[in-house]
Order: structure tokens, then C-alpha cells, then sequence
């Protein structure tokens, strides 16, 4: 599949949005697409596109990832692992990053806008980017 079509197919996707914080979240089908390392259990993955503002650094950040995750049938709950200074198997990603005085719902919408128009040229950039869109666009 070609990154364009890629795209466009993750993004149709509908993102969950809260405090000052918009995330897409896929998430494999199953639970035994990888095995941890330290255990050898068998775990699904997942992959995070978040757009937010930083407050301290006064500054909108996209930054994509990948996550393993468990859900726990019998509770109702998900759990999700990752390393943050294990970039081959959890890499995360910077993405994107746009200054601002302080925060405002414009901004932010056109933060979104831009780096969901843009996804695509990232994936040109980045070898990384273009193999978790992959990913992301398989499991939506």
C-alpha cells in the first residue's frame, strides 16, 4: 500500500480528544502479534498518534509511537507497555513542533490540520514515520 493511500486510510479513524490533546489510537486485532522480551508473552500492538500542547516549552508536539498492549478481559482494562530508551523496538517519534505564546483552540486546530496534511511528506523524511502509518493504516 502506497503512503498516500496509508493515510488517508488511518485518518478515517475518528480521534479522542480531551484537555488540550488530540490522540488516534489503532490497535492490532489480536494479542499475539509480538512477544515481550523479558517474559515471552504474547502481546498485541498498538500504535498512537498524539498531538498536544506543552505548556512548558510553549509549543504544540505530534509525536507518533509504538506501544505493546495486554487487555485484561476479566477486568475491563488495558494495559500498555514500552521502553523509553528502547527506539527498535518502542520507537517514538517527534514529528512535528510549532511555537506558540499560549494556547488557543485555533492554534490547535491548525497544528491538527497541518500535520495531518503533512503526514505523508513526513513518511518521506522518516524511514520510522513510514513504518508505523504502515502499521496504523493495516489495523484500521
Amino acid at each position: 500500500m502506497d503512503i498516500e493511500s496509508a493515510v488517508s486510510r488511518m485518518l478515517t479513524k475518528a480521534p479522542k480528544r480531551q484537555d488540550r490533546e488530540t490522540e488516534w489510537v489503532w490497535k492490532s486485532p489480536t494479542q499475539d502479534v509480538e512477544k515481550l522480551d523479558h517474559t515471552g508473552e504474547a502481546v498485541g500492538v498498538q500504535i498512537e498518534l498524539e498531538l498536544r500542547h506543552d505548556a512548558k516549552r510553549k509549543q504544540f508536539i505530534a509525536i507518533m509511537r509504538k506501544v505493546h498492549y495486554k487487555d485484561a478481559s476479566t477486568t475491563g482494562f488495558s494495559v500498555t507497555f514500552f521502553s523509553p530508551f528502547d527506539s527498535v523496538n518502542y520507537p517514538s517519534i517527534i514529528i512535528a513542533r510549532h511555537p506558540v505564546a499560549r494556547y488557543s483552540k485555533t492554534q490547535a486546530h491548525f497544528f491538527e490540520t497541518i500535520v495531518l496534511e503533512e503526514l505523508a511528506n513526513y513518511c518521506e523524511q522518516s524511514e520510522e514515520v513510514a513504518k508505523l502509518v504502515q502499521l496504523a493504516a493495516s489495523y484500521a
